[in-house]
């Protein structure tokens, strides 16, 4: 499932006619699929400071018991290597 799933989104990476914000969300979606995050925050929109955990299931078990509807949680990544682009580019 993994395979077609990284071969529509590849498709839509290489398709000139896709409009740029549309290819930053494939991009991500690739980066969720090829890579393990290093750590999780959970977004706390009202406040200035967000919090950092290295699992899912801490930042899960944070937001069961002080999350707000507003809160939510986001993988944060390390840096990787994608291509995203064909090698098939001529110059003229």
């Amino acid at each position: 499932m993994n395979k077609k799933i990284l071969n529509y989104i590849d498709w839509h990476l290489n398709n000139s006619a896709s409009e740029h914000m549309g290819q930053l969300v494939y991009i991500i979606a690739k980066l969720s699929l090829i890579s393990t995050p290093a750590a999780w925050i959970v977004k706390l929109p009202r406040e200035a400071r967000d919090k950092l955990f290295l699992s899912h299931a801490d930042a899960s078990s944070y937001i069961d018991l002080n999350g707000r509807p507003d809160d939510y949680i986001a993988p944060l990544y390390t840096t990787v290597n994608v291509d995203v682009a064909s090698s098939g580019i001529k110059r003229n």
